[in-house]
């Protein structure tokens, strides 16, 4: 991997912000499913946790650790890497490439928090899907995952160690939200 994106693949969503954790994490995702003795599902508690604002990712603690719960509009998201960095981006107008995507000029940003990754593999995934029903025993990378949705989940390969998880809205050249992990 070059110092330019890669197009890694695209995740989907029918309503509804995504996760981006280690696949550790991700396995003990319960989504929208309410456990056994639980007074909401991991999706709802996380939710009630996100700002009003489109766009934005907030941190949140799932079994094993924690994700970024990223809130866009319904549609697909295109993920991008290079070298020890990750970009989700979802665009209106162009399909040119993140360069122009996420480098405009920016109308909202900020950082949602820091993530681990121990496993090597980092998943974005539509946050009502349940972890234990995704296929996430045999990891690869850019393997689509999902139950409720075919490409609802991505699975990319990241070396372990800390992410810090930002995001942001530009507005020129090209309207587009954006969440991007770059290794510390």
């Amino acid at each position: 991997m070059g110092d330019s994106f890669e197009l890694v693949g695209r995740v989907s969503t029918e309503g509804g912000p995504f996760l981006v954790a280690d696949l550790d994490v991700v396995r003990t995702w319960h989504g929208g499913d309410v456990p056994d003795g639980a007074s909401a599902s991991d999706y709802e508690r996380a939710c009630a946790a996100l700002p009003e604002t489109t766009g934005v990712g907030v941190l949140v603690p799932a079994d094993m650790g924690s994700g970024v719960l990223w809130d866009v509009p319904s549609g697909s998201v295109a993920v991008w890497r290079r070298r020890d960095e990750i970009l989700l981006c979802r665009t209106w107008t162009s399909e040119d490439g993140p360069s122009e995507e996420a480098e405009g000029e920016t109308a909202l940003s900020g950082k949602a928090g820091d993530i681990v990754s121990s496993s090597g593999w980092i998943v974005v995934v539509w946050a009502p899907e349940a972890g234990e029903e995704l296929d996430l025993a045999l990891p690869a990378d850019g393997r689509q995952i999902g139950w409720a949705l075919g490409d609802a989940g991505l699975i990319l390969a990241a070396p372990p160690g800390r992410y810090t998880c930002t995001f942001g809205e530009t507005s020129a050249p090209h309207a587009a939200y954006h969440c991007r992990l770059k290794r510390a």
